[in-house]
């Protein structure tokens, strides 16, 4: 059995100490976000709707001068099979409900529609 190193152990106890730290620290983060949001008690087939602001940033055709150009998409998610399907510019991709709502919470949702729970075939 190979010797152990007080220091290196001790060492080890503060980086998983720090580990767990920072782990709670998410895990806070994502209990605010659904406190905002609401939990994911939606059923396969459940439609939200939602707006999301996209700015960007363009120079004009000489480089000279630039300007942000802000448009807002009118976007839909639908749950299936426990993932969430957006339109709009970022589809197609496949969220957990804590992607989407970290999503939305960049700052850049307009508004937020719960559809009423619309079952459609998923």
């Amino acid at each position: 059995m190979a010797r152990k190193n007080r220091k290196e152990l001790v060492k080890r106890i503060a980086g998983y100490a720090a580990l767990a730290e920072q782990t709670l620290l998410e895990i806070k983060e994502l209990d605010d976000l659904e406190a905002k949001y609401g939990a994911d008690d939606y059923k396969s087939g459940d439609v939200i709707t939602f707006g999301y602001k996209f700015v960007n940033r363009f120079a004009y055709g000489d480089g000279s001068t630039s300007r942000n150009y802000t448009k807002v998409y009118k976007c839909a998610a639908i749950k299936c099979n426990g993932l969430w399907y957006t339109t709009g510019p970022k589809s197609p991709k496949a969220y957990t409900w804590d992607d989407l709502i970290q999503w939305w919470d960049e700052g850049k949702l307009t508004y937020l529609k719960k559809v009423t729970k619309q079952q459609t075939i998923c």
